[in-house]
């Protein structure tokens, strides 16, 4: 973004995907399509190894369930990227591209009174800067609907053609296709009676009745994908099952007009009416080689020679199994064979739930039931793993820098998953580089400690405190750290090499040294049984994939920390590390008690009483002299240091006179520790005095709810000048400088991050890096002294790292 026009940028976002067939698609143009949350996610794989999210497109109100491209099955039309979604909200949204090369929401389609589960939308014509698409979509209404719309010049015409499905039923699939120029549509539905209906339509923009043309039976289970593909004058069908097979059925020009009465087509040869088209419509293959429900199908992308439409014979199938197939048909024999298998080998995953293949087909990417999205490339006849999207697949609840340095950013989730994100020094993208916990329960709050350690909570009454392996040191040296001065692993004899989850168990176990491994007799029986999920040490010259991310980048489990009554809500550490400040949910004044840990002895040092509910967020001041704490009973307290390890209560604001009439959610510091904001669900974030305990001034925000708060670390623009950022339940993030006068203090408004840019659901924590300058050039000469980072997460499954300009041109 232009430094003149907007003072931000954003670099990173992470997401991964809805746990929904469907969700993910791959167009003609390379780019990269799938819900995360509410939102589509568009990310462009780079030719030279990574990619970037290069968009995020907010519009539906909840889960998206099925993404897809337009598809253009008879090259009607040149290259377009058009986007159709469906979500939860009951909603169908057509996304277009606008004048400026960028995705806009063009049509909303209130068309369902149920969740929508599936579509597909294919164009039929595009002439004089309109685009004539049709869709179809089903929906647990028990409704299939085929709509044909026509946008351009912001106008739009839409016309619908509604299928009941009988006795309540349910379409768990669909796929279209086109004929004679797009004047004939092909429609499969895969219903819950097993089998595939196939439904036609001629000109329905006029509204005409939707004809069924007969049903295609074979499968013994639901029908979970459908996946149309043109051959010359022939298309192909294929068909994934619940059964574990797949079937391709062939549509060829008969010369036969006579239509067979039977609505059954089996194996044996029948035709069908297409307009004016017959088709005899024939059973080629039977892929049986999953062991689990197949959920993703997608064929080899088409080509063009000699002016006609040639599809490879290769078809691409991914099962709950945790493999997915590549299939082809014998040279000699024409028998459809298996020529590769990929897949999961052990780990957390549990099965894919979808597949395609790149624009040339050289890559394929498909993503799983806990949202992992996964590449391989074909390199001659192997296929090797790439760098994939990665990211939570739930609310990212909580994030935290890297103590002192910032060097790496560190999120949990109610994913149950604790996740490090740093930049790739080699291309200076950001990518996730580590999954140091893994967890049985939602997580709830994270914070950093210096030397590469971190304690975090989860809805347990557990504190939990890691500290990083050596292999995960060396990799994190080799891919993110631009000068090597400084070893990170002091004593590798001291340091775990990694770390292993026994089955059955929620906590990471140290692995030591391969020889320690093979003589400790104890060791090795756990390691043969549990080698499903047993450490294995990696030497990685590129970001880790989704299967590294889960097996081989756990952090061990230093300590355990009991005393609380109830779930783990709340976490901070001061600045000097000496100390973990604790708090969990809480509904009387003995349970909303903060505990004190001395992190050297990992032992209880103190208990501070003072609020009656939950303690929300709590904050050390930069030289730790003082301990800020907020709470949903509407009050603020600060305790001061009284000796080396211990605080007292110093000052408490007063519920019914206090200016927050709601709960207050947030705190955080200024970067010299003179003034302290609070944030509320009131609309308020007030400016505190740390000296004199009085508020200065205050932005009232009556439409918002105030959920997350931070300080810039140093002055924005000039002393007495500071740099906050404010987020929101609704999902914006606005900047505003405060100035501090001896006549008044002010609040301004900076600048409000783009829609797009920001969250679509509540923000719950907004962190500033604590250096100056970007982290990929962090010990560099060309570090920029005048930008700041600033890290956000939301209950949208982001997380966001943006640029913050704070000098402009």
């Amino acid at each position: 973004m232009s430094r003149a026009k907007c003072y931000y940028e954003n670099i990173y976002t992470s997401s991964a995907c809805n746990a929904t067939p469907h969700c993910v698609d791959w167009s003609d143009n390379g780019l990269i399509a799938y819900g995360a949350s509410n939102n589509i996610i568009l990310y462009k794989k780079n030719d030279d190894g990574g990619g970037t999210v290069i968009r995020t497109l907010i519009g539906h109100k909840e889960r998206v369930n099925t993404v897809r491209f337009v598809r253009n099955p008879e090259r009607l039309t040149d290259l377009d990227t058009n986007i159709v979604s469906g979500s939860s909200d009951h909603s169908i949204i057509i996304w277009t591209i606008d004048k400026t090369g960028f995705l806009k929401m063009s049509v909303v389609l209130k068309c369902h009174s149920n969740i929508v589960t599936v579509v597909d939308a294919v164009y039929r014509s595009r002439s004089a800067g309109m685009s004539n698409l049709c869709i179809v979509s089903a929906s647990a209404d028990s409704t299939i609907k085929i709509l044909n719309a026509s946008i351009g010049y912001n106008k739009e015409k839409i016309c619908m053609n509604t299928i009941e499905i009988p006795s309540n039923g349910l379409c768990l699939s669909v796929a279209i296709t086109t004929f004679n120029g797009g004047d004939d549509i092909l429609v499969a539905c895969g219903l819950d009676n097993c089998k595939i209906s196939l439904y036609s339509g001629n000109k329905i923009e006029n509204g005409d009745k939707i004809e069924e043309l007969g049903k295609l039976k074979g499968h013994d289970d639901w029908v979970r994908a459908l996946s149309f593909s043109q051959n010359g004058d022939n298309v192909l069908l294929a068909s994934a099952s619940q059964d574990t097979t797949v079937r391709i059925w062939q549509f060829a020009p008969s010369a036969n007009t006579i239509v067979d009465s039977e609505d059954q087509i089996t194996q044996k040869k029948q035709v069908i009416q297409l307009g004016k088209r017959s088709l005899d419509v024939t059973l080629e293959a039977v892929l049986s080689g999953h062991e689990g429900w197949v959920y993703g199908i997608a064929w080899h992308p088409t080509s063009i020679e000699n002016g006609t439409i040639k599809q490879p014979m290769e078809l691409l199938t991914a099962s709950l199994d945790k493999t997915l197939i590549v299939w082809a048909p014998d040279k000699d024999s024409g028998v459809w064979l298996e020529t590769s298998r990929m897949g999961e080998m052990g780990g957390n995953g549990l099965g894919f739930y979808g597949a395609c293949y790149g624009p040339d087909g050289k890559l394929i990417l498909v993503h799983g039931f806990q949202g992992g999205i996964h590449l391989w490339k074909r390199k001659e006849e192997l296929w090797e793993p790439e760098i994939s999207i990665t990211g939570h697949f739930s609310g990212v609840v909580d994030l935290t820098w890297e103590a002192v340095h910032g060097r790496y950013l560190l999120s949990v989730s109610l994913d149950q998953t604790t996740r490090l994100h740093a930049p790739w020094k080699t291309k200076k993208t950001w990518h996730e580089m580590g999954r140091p916990q893994i967890h049985g329960h939602d997580m709830a709050c994270v914070a950093a400690l210096p030397e590469f350690q971190f304690v975090s909570g989860a809805e347990e009454k557990v504190i939990r405190a890691f500290k990083a392996p050596n292999n995960f040191l060396q990799n994190f040296e080799q891919l993110c750290l631009t000068s090597s001065s400084n070893q990170l692993v002091s004593n590798p004899q001291e340091t775990a090499l990694g770390a292993a989850i026994p089955a059955l168990g929620l906590s990471n176990r140290a692995v030591y040294s391969t020889e320690e491994k093979d003589n400790n007799s104890e060791d090795k029986l756990s390691r043969e049984q549990y080698s499903e999920v047993y450490f294995v040490p990696q030497d990685l010259k590129v970001p880790p994939t989704e299967d590294n991310l889960s097996q081989n980048t756990l952090w061990p489990e230093v300590m355990k920390l009991y005393g609380h009554g109830y779930e783990l809500y709340s976490l901070a550490t001061s600045n000097d590390g000496k100390l973990v400040a604790s708090a969990c949910k809480a509904t009387s004044e003995e349970h909303a008690s903060i505990l004190l840990w001395d992190t050297k002895k990992w032992q209880k040092v103190q208990t501070l009483t003072c609020h009656q509910l939950t303690v929300t967020q709590m904050s050390f001041c930069p030289d730790d002299s003082l301990l800020l704490a907020v709470s949903r009973d509407r009050s603020w307290s600060l305790h001061k240091r009284s000796g080396e390890l211990r605080y007292e209560l110093v000052y408490k604001s007063d519920k019914k006179t206090g200016l927050h009439q709601r709960i207050i959610w947030c705190c955080a510091w200024t970067h010299d520790g003179l003034y302290f904001a609070t944030g509320s669900r009131d609309g308020k974030v007030v400016m505190w005095s740390a000296s004199t305990h009085q508020h200065k001034t205050a932005i009232d925000l009556p439409k918002e709810s105030i959920t997350a708060l931070a300080f810039a670390p140093s002055s924005a623009t000039k002393s007495n000048v500071y740099l906050a950022a404010v987020g929101c339940e609704s999902g914006e993030i606005s900047l505003y400088t405060f100035n501090i006068n001896e006549s008044e203090s002010t609040w301004k408004l900076f600048f409000s991050i783009d829609k797009d840019s920001c969250h679509s659901l509540s923000i719950k924590r907004l962190a500033f890096r604590p250096k100056l300058g970007r982290t990929e050039d962090a010990g560099s000469e060309s570090e920029q002294k005048g930008v700041v980072q600033l890290a956000s997460c939301g209950l949208d499954h982001l997380v966001r790292v943006y640029n913050i300009f704070t000098e402009l041109d």
